[in-house]
């Protein structure tokens, strides 16, 4: 058999098979392209479908994850079955519109990908610095706007991946590949973009989006810290008439009040005197146990989210940085595509590209307990096992805790805790 190569996005590999040991290189990775189409198709559809019927995940970083789950899923359905059967044959038997196609969608993918987790970086970032002002900034309206900016920079962006690529005869076949000089100015012009835009400039912007976020938080736990640690969470007691009288104090200052009979107090808020008796005349002061700050609920909430997407991010660089260094290399002629560890290289960094679209489902329903849970829920009404309304007018965590806490807050600090607990959480 004829040993030829061809190209996705500027690295060129050997698909032409010419001795019995490419059966140890073409088994694998045919197994390895098809286990990345199963998961990958199955796993993003259940994202979008959980997004799109799930109230609880009719977020602005939802709206950016089912982008890229969009993304994930064409190059599911679109490149990755051409990839395996192309590991079988020796040609390119599907035509100049598809070889530029492929060419182009393949490229697409990071392009939207890595703009898109720079839009959640900025806005992790925007919402942990500025979180007064979030709500009324970061609406869906501006993000399907910024998203709709995404599209349209990436769909441009990889337009010169139509023009590079097209099927060039050999003998009496065709191969798609780079028509483009391998060394020429405009190829290596192109592959420096390529890792400026989609690798290096991303991941600083990132990175020091996600700093400012991490610092931010570290900051605020120590000033909670700071604060429980002095007067907050204390509790003036006057017993009046056979009735507890509760001033609830932080910082110094009495911010509610509210009465209730002993009986129907919890046992642990029985009030005792310095002596261990209990006292219906003193004043007394003792320390809440129990329950948790809700502002703490939120900040692990915030916590748990910017963990997620780090590790999406760091899967993001680890499959796509050793495709775009390897493409940057050879371009550049720093290493050749002769010798067989340069092809075998440039077919695995192709494989871990392509398996960055089945990664992110799985690190969603690792990582986020909401995700999970509305994923459930969801899966659950398919089946007819959860009637739809109500599991869509199903308070959530934070409107319940709102609810429990409503009656003794005033009213303007109810009405910002309602609108702080429609965070979009994941």
């Amino acid at each position: 058999m004829m040993d030829v190569s061809y190209s996705y996005s500027g690295s060129s590999y050997s698909f032409g098979r010419n001795d019995s040991s490419d059966a140890a290189q073409i088994i694998p990775l045919s197994v390895a392209y098809s286990f990345v189409f199963l998961t990958g198709v199955i796993g993003n559809s259940i994202v979008l479908f959980a997004i799109y019927k799930s109230r609880r995940l009719h977020t602005i970083t939802c709206i950016f994850l089912a982008n890229m789950a969009i993304v994930d899923l064409i190059v599911c359905l679109l490149i990755v079955p051409i990839q395996i059967v192309q590991e079988f044959i020796n040609h390119w038997p599907y035509g100049e519109a598809i070889c530029k196609l492929i060419s182009y969608l393949m490229l697409l993918n990071p392009t939207c990908s890595v703009f898109t987790l720079t839009l959640i970086s900025f806005e992790r970032f925007y919402v942990v610095k500025y979180p007064l002002q979030a709500k009324a900034v970061l609406t869906f309206r501006r993000a399907k706007i910024a998203l709709l900016i995404v599209w349209v920079f990436a769909i441009f962006f990889t337009l010169p991946n139509i023009f590079k690529q097209g099927v060039i005869p050999f003998g009496d076949i065709g191969i798609c590949k780079v028509i483009w000089d391998p060394q020429g100015l405009e190829n290596r012009l192109y592959v420096t973009c390529n890792m400026l835009f989609l690798l290096i400039i991303p991941v600083i912007m990132m990175t020091l989006a996600y700093v400012s976020v991490i610092r931010a938080l570290y900051k605020n736990k120590k000033a909670t810290a700071g604060r429980k640690q002095s007067s907050a969470g204390r509790i003036a007691a006057t017993y009046e008439n056979g009735a507890t009288r509760l001033q609830v104090q932080q910082n110094e200052e009495i911010s509610s009040t509210s009465t209730y009979t002993p009986d129907a107090s919890p046992a642990r808020s029985i009030v005792r005197d310095e002596n261990g008796n209990k006292n219906k005349a003193k004043r007394l002061r003792f320390r809440i146990g129990g329950t948790k700050d809700p502002k703490d609920e939120d900040a692990d909430k915030i916590r748990r989210i910017v963990l997620m997407l780090v590790i999406i991010v760091l899967l993001f660089v680890i499959s796509w940085a050793p495709l775009l260094t390897v493409n940057f290399l050879l371009k550049f002629a720093i290493i050749t595509p002769s010798t067989r560890t340069i092809t075998m290289l440039s077919s695995s960094t192709h494989l871990l590209a392509f398996a960055n679209s089945c990664f992110n489902p799985f690190v969603y329903a690792l990582l986020s307990k909401n995700f999970r849970e509305s994923t459930k829920q969801v899966l659950r009404q398919c089946c007819g096992g959860t009637d739809t309304a109500r599991f869509q007018n199903r308070p959530s965590l934070s409107s319940t805790r709102l609810s429990r806490l409503g009656s003794s807050m005033p009213r303007w600090k109810s009405l910002r805790g309602a609108n702080e607990a429609k965070e979009d959480y994941v």
